[in-house]
């Protein structure tokens, strides 16, 4: 009984990191993107990201904590897999996964410095290359975190695709944590909200057609390594329910909610199709990790609500500090909402 309880610990920890972690690191690199299009009509959301950022540190802290818990996740430490253990064994997953995540650090530090007088006023000029690097670095890392932290809970299945996917669904994280956070705290205009809107529903598309270009080949190609992972999760019980409400929440609803042009002008619309999104990536990542090490039931809900509250709590706790460290002219009304 113990033993179990510890295991859907460790599983529920992992769930969350890889959540909150992308939520932070994704809004930052939604900033970096509008820095290098020159986005004239981001500059409170680029200023919300440096808020979210305030949880970059802690992720670095929280993968270290998670390395604890790695014999009740990864099954290729009991059972070493031939002719990968060369790429899956703890010390190099602890040394690329604690590197990469303080290069991202570092880089969206750097990002924020270069461009913070550029977006404290309404004028702005080019942007920055260290948006471009962060960008660059950001994909790299996270395609082989999703590798690590994820497709390696079942090591003989694989996707190429799988690490874009995550990256992107990062991204499509970030962007729907800022739509949400701006709209709680009431500074973000109107027409500032209908654009990134705009990318959401566009986003939307973006990740289900990632999610769909490695069913789809799977499926056709049937190798029974590969096509397990698709069938326990799309065929079989509890999780095809999973499934389909990651697909409901994920893209259903907020492409059909943001459809009309008009509803994006509507602030629930938008505050709610946002929240859909957020909550439909922590079921796809817990789509992702459980099946994979639990794959008969379903793990505690319980366990990942009370883990979920307490990461919870830390963001809130990071993101009050980042705000409390900014100078007053560089906090806006974007942040009054939120900090009353």
């Amino acid at each position: 009984m113990m033993n179990k309880l510890i295991d859907q610990f460790w599983q529920a920890y992992l769930v969350n990191f890889l959540f909150w972690i992308s939520l932070a690191q994704g809004s930052v690199v939604f900033a970096a993107v509008l820095d290098i299009t020159n986005a004239r009509w981001g500059r409170r959301y680029v200023q919300l990201s440096r808020y979210f950022a305030g949880f970059l540190p802690a992720g670095i802290a929280l993968f270290a904590i998670l390395l604890l818990g790695r014999n009740h996740l990864f099954p290729w430490i009991a059972e070493p897999i031939p002719g990968k253990a060369v790429y899956l064994n703890v010390p190099f997953l602890a040394a690329r996964g604690l590197f990469g995540l303080a290069i991202l650090t570092m880089l969206s530090w750097k990002f924020m410095s270069a461009t913070k007088n550029r977006y404290s006023h309404a004028a702005r000029s080019g942007g920055s290359g260290w948006s471009v690097i962060l960008v660059m670095a950001f994909m790299i890392v996270y395609s082989y975190v999703a590798v690590d932290l994820m497709m390696s809970l079942q090591p003989h299945w694989h996707s190429t695709l799988f690490g874009a996917h995550f990256a992107v669904g990062s991204l499509y994280l970030g962007m729907a944590g800022l739509c949400f956070v701006g709209i709680l705290s009431g500074g973000v205009p109107r027409e500032d909200r209908q654009k990134l809107c705009q990318l959401l529903f566009g986003f939307s598309l973006f990740w289900i057609s990632l999610l769909w270009s490695q069913y789809i080949v799977i499926w056709y190609g049937d190798i029974p390594d590969e096509a397990s992972f698709v069938y326990l999760r799309f065929y079989y019980m509890p999780w095809k329910a999973v499934s389909i409400a990651v697909l409901a929440l994920g893209f259903v609803f907020p492409f059909s909610a943001l459809m009309s042009r008009r509803a994006k002008l509507i602030g629930v619309v938008p505050f709610f199709s946002s929240a859909s999104v957020a909550l439909g990536l922590l079921l796809e990542k817990y789509l992702f990790v459980v099946p994979s090490l639990s794959p008969d039931k379903l793990g505690s809900i319980g366990v990942l609500a009370l883990m979920a509250v307490a990461f919870a709590a830390l963001f809130g706790l990071s993101y009050r500090f980042s705000v409390r460290r900014a100078k007053p002219e560089a906090r806006d009304s974007v942040s009054d909402g939120l900090i009353s």
